[in-house]
């Protein structure tokens, strides 16, 4: 199955999504039409690892840019959301192929030593060649971010 069908529509200035006390939006002045799966809800596979979310958007007239934004909402524990994220980035590889790819965690405690961070960031790096950004709680993605 085709993961992207499963993606609903939205095209509101703000894209919000949450989990108990964790939550984001994605400002969209623009008002493009982006696509919200919930990839990790209670009908998925409890013994596989994934994000929570993938919010994508296609090409079209307004712009040319494919986009793929992979979202792990935590309480705490970026390593575990990091392997989530790698994980599901593996399970989708063919779905975006094309897309130019962004990884979050938004969390409410970010490690506080600032070494561990940046060790699983450099190893997200090493294995995605992508940079995982890690936001606190609640967290606010601005458009113009999102297409560098």
């Amino acid at each position: 199955m085709d993961i992207k069908s499963l993606g609903e529509p939205c095209s509101d200035s703000k894209i919000n999504m949450h989990e108990n006390k964790t939550c984001v939006n994605i400002e969209n002045s623009s008002r493009f039409t982006y696509y919200k799966i919930h990839v990790d809800c209670k009908d998925a596979d409890p013994t596989k690892r994934k994000c929570d979310y993938i919010v994508f958007k296609n090409a079209s007239e307004k712009d040319e840019h494919q986009l793929a934004l992979y979202v792990e909402l935590k309480g705490g524990g970026v390593a575990r959301a990091s392997s989530q994220i790698q994980q599901t980035l593996r399970d989708t590889e063919k779905d975006f192929k094309d897309y130019l790819k962004k990884c979050f965690v938004i969390s409410t405690g970010v490690p506080k030593m600032r070494g561990e961070l940046q060790r699983i960031k450099k190893e997200f790096k090493q294995k995605t060649n992508l940079i995982l950004h890690v936001e606190r709680s609640p967290a606010s993605l601005k458009e113009n971010i999102l297409f560098r």
